[in-house]
């Protein structure tokens, strides 16, 4: 009866409002949402490898966001993880809303907790490609906020397919000279000859009577050496090494080159002829080595002789990649390789 009553008098008001000329209450409008968006990153891998793609969520206004993810995986490949660190979150597997997934082509993931304004967060997503042949796959990320269904962003992403990567590095080294105690500076350039993008590194000896004492890529936060033999907590550190492993931290496209300083301080009146530097691939087939090392000559001058004059024609060091790249370097020394983005180096040095 209440119910009837109230119904009939909301009747009346709304009539009596029309004939006054007098509008009737809005309905009620969904709260402002908070101003999300997302920023997915690419990635690229051969067939059976596991790649990870960062995807970043930033609140770019005032309002508390509590967001979420839909996470749609590019056809070829299955995510069988997602690093959620520093933050915490969870995700669901839509196709069949289990929370304890191993493998999924869609997620949505959850955030534990607000972000606030002007604050971002970032989760990494772990992509196992299926596919065998090269190529490129589009996946998309939306994010919404919790309460409300509405998509606030998408993006979409790709990852490529690489399949199997072929390239041939060339490697130059001009000579040096100085005397004894002088510290020279051998300027060792790669090339990448194709058909494919690389990503060179170098595996370096130093002619008996000198030892390497810097290395400096020539390009301020690129690349750097590590001396495999010091035991110190810090391998980059280092000012007596006979032996280094240099790399880059961009990638290297065809055609162009790249270009790292070694330092060699001359210890003695005579120089070997024994010091070399080999190109090596963190990933990629070299079909040709007989142009992958180049001999390390330095002179000494003054009354001291000469040495090193001769080249040394060595073999490649084998390169290999997985999860993780490792260089085997004289006589087993297994050197594990930080995980590295491809960025394509922005300089031509050759």
């Amino acid at each position: 009866m209440g119910i009837r009553t109230w119904a009939a008098g909301a009747t009346a008001a709304a009539l009596a409002c029309l004939s006054l000329g007098v509008a009737a209450p809005a309905a009620a409008q969904e709260p402002e949402l908070p101003d999300l968006e997302v920023f997915p990153f690419a990635g690229s891998g051969e067939g059976g490898e596991v790649v990870e793609v960062s995807i970043l969520v930033s609140n770019q206004g005032t309002t508390p966001a509590e967001p979420v993810l839909h996470i749609v995986a590019p056809a070829g490949t299955t995510i069988v993880g997602v690093d959620w660190s520093p933050r915490d979150g969870s995700c669901v597997d839509l196709a069949t809303g289990a929370p304890d997934w191993t493998e999924a082509t869609e997620l949505e993931c959850s955030l534990a907790g607000e972000l606030a304004g002007d604050e971002s967060f970032e989760i990494w997503v772990s992509y196992r490609i299926d596919e065998d042949q090269p190529g490129v796959s589009a996946g998309e990320v939306e994010v919404r906020h919790a309460p409300s269904p509405t998509v606030i962003d998408s993006e979409p992403f790709e990852i490529e397919f690489l399949g199997d990567l072929v390239a041939d590095l060339s490697i130059a080294a001009p000579p040096a000279e100085g005397k004894v105690g002088d510290v020279v500076d051998v300027v060792v350039t790669v090339t990448n000859n194709g058909p494919d993008f690389a990503g060179p590194a170098l595996t370096v000896t130093a002619p008996t009577g000198t030892v390497a004492v810097a290395a400096d890529s020539g390009i301020p936060g690129v690349g750097g050496c590590d001396d495999p033999n010091n035991d110190s907590d810090d391998p980059y550190e280092f000012d007596a090494a006979t032996e280094l492993i240099c790399t880059w931290e961009s990638g290297l496209e065809v055609n162009r080159s790249l270009s790292m300083t070694l330092s060699f301080r001359i210890d003695a009146a005579e120089v070997g002829d024994d010091g070399t530097v080999t190109a090596v691939e963190t990933g990629e087939d070299d079909p040709d080595l007989s142009n992958n090392t180049a001999p390390i000559t330095i002179t000494v001058a003054g009354d001291g002789g000469a040495g090193g004059e001769l080249p040394v024609t060595g073999s490649r060091t084998v390169l290999l990649a997985g999860g993780g790249a490792a260089i085997l370097l004289l006589g087993g020394l297994l050197y594990v390789l930080g995980r590295r983005r491809k960025v394509p180096a922005d300089a031509d040095d050759a």
